[in-house]
């Protein structure tokens, strides 16, 4: 075997690497026996930069390789995620503006129940009675029981709705629960929606709306 110059360097060659053409056609040329290729053996730096070349340029194939793998379109795992995301945001939005709905119909409801406490009042100050009639303070006469010529109605306008949001009746009442079609106006009444749920009872968005004239303000 030819023997090699010390100032060549001594480069290791991965067990079943595979050798360019090129490179053994530069080993031959250089008269180097086939088995410097192997490991442990010097070669000249003109067939380690060959090497270097040749290993570069494969490893940038491989990246882009992978890069266009990557960029080729997704995956069913990924469009199942993607889908399942989409889902869980659509119903978080449903239940969003559901709850959003409810606010503005309870706020309406507070609203409403006031404008009613304000005719009631009116009522009260000009007869000295109110009347458990709602429908009474859209009327341009006089209830049963209460002199004409105190009662300066209609209270609220004809078109006034006297329906929650939820088209159920406001209901007003006597404190103390008097059934009568007139109260004196020294006992404190309440108004009251349902709410949402329509029917007695409830919590939170659908708990009752109740106005109390006592201290005037909505029950907690």
């Amino acid at each position: 075997m030819t023997r090699l110059n010390k100032k060549h360097a001594v480069f290791h060659t991965q067990k079943n690497a595979v050798i360019p053409a090129c490179i053994r056609r530069e080993s031959k040329l250089l008269n180097l026996h086939p088995h410097v290729l192997d490991g442990g053996h010097e070669l000249p730096p003109v067939i380690i930069r060959a090497i270097n070349r040749t290993a570069t340029i494969h490893g940038n194939d491989q990246k882009v390789s992978r890069l266009r793998n990557s960029q080729d379109g997704f995956t069913s795992l990924e469009l199942l995620v993607a889908a399942i995301v989409i889902l869980l945001l659509a119903v978080s939005s449903v239940a969003i503006v559901s709850r959003v709905e409810t606010w503005a119909a309870v706020a309406q409801a507070k609203t409403e129940i006031i404008q009613i406490s304000m005719a009631v009042e009116m009522e009260k100050y000009d007869t000295g009675f109110y009347t458990l009639n709602l429908p009474d303070l859209r009327s341009q006469t006089a209830p049963s029981g209460i002199s004409p010529r105190f009662w300066k109605g209609p209270y609220l306008k004809k078109d006034f709705s006297l329906n929650d949001p939820w088209t159920i009746p406001y209901l007003i009442c006597e404190d103390a629960g008097i059934d009568t079609p007139l109260v004196s106006a020294r006992k404190p009444y309440q108004i009251t929606s349902y709410g949402a749920n329509k029917v007695q009872g409830g919590t939170g968005l659908d708990t009752d709306i109740i106005w109390h004239s006592k201290y005037s303000g909505f029950q907690d």
